[in-house]
């Protein structure tokens, strides 16, 4: 099993797997390196799908958040298998993932439908910091770390208002365009430490 860290290094990665074949070649965020068809990207289609990759007993599984920025050349048949489209969570979903992420924080007897309704649509890793901010809010509220709607309710709002930031806005001009992108990029590395 090899795991690519960063996608800068999938050619190398893929080159290697082939010695120990048969395994598996995990790379996230694959629209990284597959947006185009330079150089690079070229040499790792071929080394996916090129003539002396038919006979390969390699696997390849990549991620993309962006599935509508990898080159189309790159997803037809024979090269991709299978393309696997996890849809964002609607309601139920988002209140089911909140009561696994919550467990015993979170009392079965709670409804939860308003803030499911909220989170709908959002990615995992925003209810999952629904369920932390909650914590939070109701540490501070009663000092227990128990999760009510109530703590719910105002972690998925200020949740909310921390995802429009992160929303490109029209009409900038190429200043604050410019500042935009680096509060969001900054913003978005301090969400993934946290």
């Amino acid at each position: 099993f090899f795991y690519v860290d960063n996608p800068k290094n999938m050619l190398t990665v893929t080159k290697l797997a082939r010695r120990y074949q048969p395994s598996i070649v995990f790379c996230e965020d694959g629209d990284q390196f597959l947006d185009n068809r330079e150089e690079a990207a070229n040499e790792i289609i071929n080394e996916l799908d090129g003539l002396t990759s038919k006979d390969m007993e390699v696997m390849t599984i990549m991620t993309t958040n962006h599935l509508d920025r990898i080159n189309p050349a790159v997803l037809r048949q024979g090269r991709m298998d299978l393309v696997l489209e996890f849809p964002t969570p609607d309601a139920k979903t988002v209140e089911r993932l909140i009561r696994k992420y919550a467990g015993p924080d979170l009392p079965i007897t709670e409804d939860i439908t308003e803030v499911g309704q909220t989170l709908a649509g959002r990615l995992p890793a925003a209810i999952t910091e629904c369920v932390r901010r909650a914590k939070l809010v109701n540490i501070t509220r009663t000092g227990t770390a128990t999760i009510d709607a109530a703590s719910l309710s105002i972690a998925a709002n200020s949740l909310e208002e921390h995802l429009r930031l992160l929303e490109p806005k029209a009409d900038l001009t190429d200043e604050e365009q410019e500042v935009e992108t680096i509060v969001r990029a900054a913003t978005t590395a301090f969400a993934s430490l946290t």
